[in-house]
């Protein structure tokens, strides 16, 4: 699988390719901006499922939202490399 595929699989499928938001942190087949761009793809996911559990809609139940937060606040705070 080439960088590009790869990376648009994460970001369309992000639980799938990550255990955790802090396992974006520490991949280094990604640079600082697509870590970013996977990060707030799973954000946006985390707050979908959010409100479908709001609505009493079908969803996991439980919500990474908070730990994508936590990874992409530490990402923005990071200075140095980019990988």
């Amino acid at each position: 699988m080439n960088h590009e595929h790869l990376l648009k699989q994460c970001v369309n499928h992000p639980g799938r390719y990550f255990p955790t938001p802090e396992a974006v942190l520490q991949d280094l087949r990604f640079d600082r901006q697509e870590k970013k761009h996977i990060l707030e793809s799973w954000k946006d996911e985390e707050e979908q499922l959010l409100v479908a559990t709001e609505e009493n809609m079908e969803g996991k139940g439980s919500s990474r939202l908070q730990a994508v937060a936590r990874a992409l606040e530490q990402l923005n705070e990071s200075r140095g490399g980019s990988r």
